[in-house]
């Protein structure tokens, strides 16, 4: 166990930059607007290193086990194993909303609404090195003896998942009147849409609203 642990190795690096901007605008004592925007930047690096002697290479070339001119052979490289793996990852989110607050006599509105956007992107890639020199830091290509073998994911020595993307947008608003601070009636409407929800245009859009009212009895 703990030759296993002097012989291979795993790291984890992370780079992240956060963001936030915030803004203000009161039009007048009963109307202010508010913005906001977000930017997030991740860069990961994982890092898995594995010698050759190692329980882990060794039991992938055992796979890798083949029956050629009456012997067993074995098409990968001698060496270690070493997988890398780059993401990097990025995202905006900005809110836009407007509030008004009015009292008149005995009536009291409330209104508020607004907007939010958020998009997200996702890259990977993946690079493997078989039968890796550490002091050399260079590896061996592997020649397949079969098509098969050849097409196994597992042996890939590089690889670019395919970009993750998705974007989000919502649109809200609520609405609150009170008379005689005894009587309220509430409502609240909200679209969300995203690409999560499919390809049809109709799923696109969520909406959800209600509304509701209240009696202070003690008045």
């Amino acid at each position: 166990f703990l030759e296993e642990r002097e012989n291979t190795n795993y790291s984890l690096k992370n780079n992240s930059l956060k963001a936030i901007l915030d803004l203000e605008y009161k039009a007048s004592k009963s109307l202010r607007f508010t913005s906001q925007l977000g930017l997030q930047y991740d860069a990961n690096k994982t890092e898995k290193f594995a010698a050759e002697n190692t329980y882990f290479t060794r039991k992938m070339r055992e796979n890798t086990r083949y029956y050629k001119d009456g012997k067993y052979n074995y098409f990968l490289p001698a060496g270690a194993v070493k997988q890398n793996w780059d993401n990097d990852f990025f995202q905006y989110n900005w809110k836009l909303q407007a509030a008004y607050s009015t009292k008149i006599n005995k009536h009291e509105i409330d209104l508020m609404a607004g907007t939010e956007i958020r998009k997200t992107e996702d890259n990977t890639t993946i690079t493997r090195a078989f039968g890796y020199d550490p002091a050399t830091r260079r590896a061996t290509a592997i020649v397949f003896p079969n098509s098969s073998f050849a097409a196994d994911k597992r042996y890939e020595t590089y690889r670019e998942a395919a970009p993750i993307e998705n974007a989000y947008a919502s649109m809200f608003a609520t609405a609150s009147y009170t008379y005689d601070q005894k009587y309220t009636f509430f409502g609240s409407v909200r679209y969300d849409g995203t690409n999560l929800f499919g390809v049809n245009k109709k799923y696109k859009y969520l909406p959800i609203w209600a509304v509701s009212g209240s009696w202070l009895v003690t008045k």
